[in-house]
């Protein structure tokens, strides 16, 4: 009777020695895992924050202009005469030029940058 039993504590003391080990074995390796996902996270990041830099210099009048210089075209700025609008989507022949802005236009353009908070609330990288 006495082998049984001690046959017994041996398995059971043999079992959680392997689960232990076990345990141990997982959670290296999900710290591996863990640690390889933090990797890509930061690199991910950091491809993310180069991209945004190079869509604001992309998106920035100066890049186009120089854009423009170096392939050698020519702008000329507008005069109000040369601004076409379509006046109506029914009449697609009727063509009216405008004068540019009016005044009413002007003063709402200027009151409204003057009361906006865009630049405040804007996140800059």
């Amino acid at each position: 009777m006495r082998i049984p039993r001690f046959l017994t504590l041996v398995g059971i003391v043999t079992l959680s020695c392997l689960v232990y080990v076990w345990q141990n074995v997982r959670q290296v390796e999900l710290s591996y895992r863990i640690l390889h996902k933090q990797k890509q996270i930061t690199k991910l990041v950091d491809q993310n924050r180069i991209l945004r830099y190079n869509v604001l210099q992309l998106k920035s009048p100066e890049a186009i202009e120089n854009r423009l210089l170096a392939s050698r075209i020519k702008l000329k700025y507008t005069t109000p005469v040369m601004i076409a609008q379509l006046s109506d989507k029914t009449k697609p022949a009727l063509i009216t030029y405008s004068q540019g802005p009016s005044f009413w236009e002007k003063t709402r353009k200027v009151l409204s940058g003057v009361f906006a908070l865009r630049s405040q609330v804007e996140a800059r990288p």
